[in-house]
């Protein structure tokens, strides 16, 4: 091979390799039907969603429930035209604590320690009603509040691994352009698109959130670490040293005020004591607020959980039991999980305050012992609690 052979060779291997380089540092992934093109069609038909592509997310958490719809097609006073193509999907979130959500698998897995991009466009419908009232007094409550967009990664469909990102309250009635970065902690084979209230929320309410347009997912450089620069101190000018008299004035300190903190009521366990206690007394933990879907304690509950540790160091023979307890909306497993996953929580907040662990159990009962009808908004919002159990007095 003659020299001049030899440089073009050499020229086309690193070229080559350059080119694979760039090519991995900028991988695009596309979705699978980004826009929801499809049949349009209110949700209701037993054969799920009617754009390809997609899973329907509710079929799985809420089967009771219908799949999400396929606008515009002149149904619920949606007639919002689209913001790419022909249609695009609406998503509700409905008073009965149920919501719509998609997924879908990735044709190529999102890597660990890797960091993306993606942009969507949302919009919220001012009509969105599911039904035409039957008579004057038929209460019939339009779907048209405000939600997020919670977008997930996971190993399986609609699988919540790990949140990807989460919109603030989808208010605009136009289309508009939502573009976030991610980066990702563990590898990640589906995407699951998810409508949801605006947290913490104590009453679940009527809602909807339109999709269309999703980008593909382009790997991106993620954001470098701060470096902090420490110049060196500049050496000190020499100067003149000059004599100046002064006078030092002693300051005039006051003494703080001291203020007693009023003794908080007690509101959870005040029928808890030494002359009444016995095994098995069950007392409802009362103001104990978790984000919706989730085993996340919001700070408005630390008061009442701060008051059961109090009980709990005032009388260290006492072992209890933290109960959690959902209504009868969700599947049985669902359930089950939530409500272990609460209880577990409360448990290790006492724990973490100084509790010994072997003196508070925890466990969930999902919706197997109500306490109120499921039939109800009210009765629902009693039912899903914690209890606190005393399991033995020694």
């Amino acid at each position: 091979m003659n020299l001049r052979k030899y440089i073009f060779f050499l020229f086309l291997l690193v070229f080559g390799t350059l080119t694979i380089q760039v090519q991995a540092q900028n991988e695009v992934i596309q979705l699978k039907n980004p826009s929801f093109e499809g049949e349009p069609r209110a949700g209701g038909s037993v054969y799920g969603i009617s754009a390809p592509g997609w899973i329907d997310c509710g079929g799985i958490m809420f089967p009771r429930e219908t799949p999400p719809d396929i606008h515009p097609g002149n149904f619920f006073n949606v007639r919002k035209q689209a913001q790419d193509g022909r249609t695009y999907i609406g998503l509700v979130a409905r008073e009965n604590e149920s919501w719509e959500s998609v997924s879908q698998l990735l044709s190529e897995p999102l890597k660990e320690g890797n960091c993306y991009s993606l942009n969507l466009y949302l919009a919220r419908s001012e009509h969105y009603v599911n039904r035409q009232p039957i008579s004057a007094n038929d209460d019939v409550k339009p779907q048209t509040n405000a939600l997020v967009l919670r977008v997930y990664g996971g190993l399986r469909p609609c699988d919540k691994k790990q949140i990807l990102y989460q919109s603030e309250l989808v208010t605009n009635t136009d289309w508009r352009n939502y573009k976030f970065d991610f980066k990702i902690q563990s590898n990640v084979y589906y995407i699951t698109f998810e409508a949801f209230y605006k947290t913490p929320v104590l009453v679940p309410y009527n809602g909807n959130l339109l999709i269309d347009n999703i980008s593909d997912i382009t790997q991106i450089a993620c954001p470098d670490e701060a470096v902090v620069v420490i110049s060196p101190e500049p050496e000190p000018t020499k100067v003149e040293k000059v004599v100046t008299k002064t006078t030092t004035v002693k300051p005039k300190v006051e003494q703080p005020k001291v203020t007693v903190a009023p003794k908080k009521e007690k509101t959870i366990t005040q029928e808890l004591n030494n002359e009444t206690l016995v095994a098995g007394q069950t007392i409802e933990i009362n103001k104990l607020f978790f984000a919706a879907d989730t085993s996340s304690i919001n700070s408005d509950s630390y008061e009442a959980l701060d008051e059961v540790y109090d009980f709990l160091k005032e009388n260290p023979n006492v072992r209890i039991e933290i109960g959690g307890h959902t209504n009868d909306t969700p599947e049985d497993d669902y359930c089950d999980r939530l409500s272990t996953a609460r209880a577990k929580s409360v448990a290790q907040y006492l724990i973490r305050k100084g509790i010994t662990p072997s003196r508070v159990e925890f466990r969930g009962y999902g919706k197997r012992k109500p306490i109120a009808s499921n039939k109800s908004k009210e009765g629902r919002k009693r039912n899903q609690r914690v209890e606190i159990t005393i399991l033995n007095v020694d």
